[in-house]
């Protein structure tokens, strides 16, 4: 792929338009198509990735007048003929020109088809040959495998080695099997690869991630079964086996439950500030901080969402965001506040009725729970995670009843220094008191500003911070409080105040054109009513 850029970039830069097509070649207005490791023999790279994507936008016509340099026609496709050329020439019909840079030709509409039946061709009987050849090497290894003469491959999982030819299980690899044990017990994946950091329980040099603690638990290697990338090809049971079937089965079936494993209290090495409130705002999954180096030298953080990530399903399109960004916004803008004076006195009686219920429901359901966990020498997995499951549910209800019941609380940011490991800890503790979660946003259609909505206990407040994904600079911290009907939505420049007696709206502060906008549209995101915006647009 170096060697491919190297090609590529040179060529822009010697770039002449000896054809006469009425245009030049930048390197300041180009951008790279990367795909690693997917074939092109099979047409997958045209059906998905960023070629794939490529080709869909120019087909709607949102890149004409567009430049594609490739260095070869392999390297845009080897599938067959047909396909590569009907979806090859929609891009020229798109207005996308084509450059080869091997051979200097430029596709335009005036494109000879001769020329590029023939590369095509060429390209895909090319692969075909190195196909047929392939399969005869694979198929002499795979018989020598399976009678035990010699290994299928050498590119083995890390708990591997070969030895005389033969498949044997590192010394090492029994941590394999901890892993598996301990999630099924029910600890997570962050706990898990901490334990084993903490212990030196290492298969090699590489630390433990959740990420990768993850990847064990659904590599069907584990079981001894070589996975083959070949449609043609079955699946073959040649490495030793560590998990039994049914463990791995039961793992599985673990992951797939939508029940929680057991959570864990903050600790003193949590990465994450947010740690249990911290969710993605497009799908309310998880998100997790994981360590990235960048050119070798510079560390740092970003937050992505577990099902974008990987560490579920992969099915999420929120993109990550710089961590250290989140953090220094939620520590210096999170709201101080007085939850008293955003609960009216009347509502109070009904919901405190209403939580003291549902408490004592929580606390009858968990001691039934309790009683059957401690009578069972081998209790079920899943009353554990039901158990805890409630707990938090008690916890949070706890956190309710506090804020209506006891002295005011606010939340003093000032008293927590967050970069002593201790305090990171007290606050993450006295921020669950104030905050039910976090929703953290970055829309991949709107990627220059990431989103931080608060949700907070007292459910009259509704507050959101707004940064530049890039810089991590405040662009907006709004804040909207209802009482009776009445409204307070306020910005540090501006506020905007409602009285619903008598359905008039007051401005003050600075009144920028940009405030204003985020404001209405802040409001309209929080369903405010109607008729409240109109009177906001009417007073502008």
């Amino acid at each position: 792929m170096t060697r491919q850029q190297r090609m590529l970039l040179r060529y822009v830069q010697n770039y002449k338009d000896e054809k006469k097509l009425g245009y030049s070649l930048s390197e300041d207005l180009f951008s790279w198509i990367l795909q690693p490791g997917t074939s092109s023999f099979s047409g997958y790279n045209l059906e998905k990735g960023e070629l794939a994507e490529f080709i869909n936008e120019a087909r709607t016509g949102k890149h004409k007048n567009t430049v594609l340099i490739i260095e070869n026609i392999d390297r845009y496709s080897r599938a067959s003929p047909a396909k590569s050329g009907e979806i090859f020439l929609s891009l020229v019909n798109s207005g996308v020109h084509i450059h080869e840079v091997e051979t200097g030709e430029i596709f335009t509409e005036n494109l000879n088809l001769e020329m590029l039946s023939s590369s095509l061709t060429r390209a895909n009987r090319e692969s075909v040959r190195k196909q047929n050849l392939s399969k005869a090497s694979w198929s002499n290894r795979y018989d020598e495998a399976v009678e035990g003469k010699n290994v299928l491959t050498k590119r083995v999982p890390n708990w591997i080695t070969i030895d005389d030819k033969k498949y044997v299980l590192n010394p090492e690899s029994y941590i394999i099997q901890v892993i598996f044990d301990r999630f099924c017990e029910g600890i997570g994946t962050t706990t898990i690869a901490r334990e084993l950091n903490r212990n030196n329980m290492l298969i090699g040099t590489s630390k433990w991630y959740p990420q990768n603690v993850n990847r064990i638990l659904t590599d069907k290697r584990v079981c001894g079964w070589l996975i083959s990338t070949n449609d043609n090809r079955v699946d073959t049971r040649l490495y030793p086996q560590i998990i039994s079937d049914e463990q791995y089965k039961r793992v599985q079936d673990i992951k797939a439950s939508k029940i929680p494993l057991i959570k864990h209290k903050p600790t003193e090495e949590m990465n994450n500030l947010f740690n249990g409130i911290s969710t993605c705002g497009l799908c309310n999954a998880s998100v997790s901080v994981i360590k990235q180096v960048y050119k070798k030298t510079t560390v740092y953080r970003r937050l992505y969402c577990a099902k974008r990530k990987g560490l579920q399903e992969k099915s999420c399109s929120a993109l990550s965001v710089r961590y250290d960004f989140i953090e220094n916004a939620v520590y210096n803008h999170i709201l101080n506040f007085d939850w008293k004076s955003f609960l009216a006195q009347e509502d109070n009686d009904d919901l405190l009725t209403t939580l003291t219920n549902d408490l004592v429901q929580k606390n009858n359901y968990a001691a039934e729970l309790r009683k059957i966990i401690e009578s069972a020498s081998i209790p079920e997995l899943s009353f554990i995670r039901t158990l805890n499951n409630i707990n938090n549910d008690i916890l949070n209800i706890q956190s309710q009843l506090a804020a209506i019941q006891n002295e005011p609380i606010t939340l003093d940011t000032n008293s927590f220094d967050i970069t002593n490991k201790e305090d990171r800890v007290k606050y993450n503790l006295a921020l669950r008191k104030v905050v039910a979660a976090i929703n953290i946003t970055r829309h991949p259609n709107h990627d220059t500003f990431t989103v931080i909505e608060f949700i907070y206990h007292a459910r009259k407040i509704k507050h959101v911070i707004l940064i530049n994904s890039m810089t991590g600079d405040l662009i907006s911290n709004i804040t909207c409080a209802e009482n009776d009907g009445n409204y307070s939505i306020v910005t540090s420049s501006m506020a905007i105040y409602y009285d619903c007696s008598t359905g008039t709206v007051e401005i003050e502060g600075i009144k920028l054109p940009e405030t204003m906008a985020l404001l209405i549209l802040f409001m309209e995101s929080q369903k405010v009513d109607e008729d409240i915006i109109n009177k906001v647009r009417d007073h502008i």
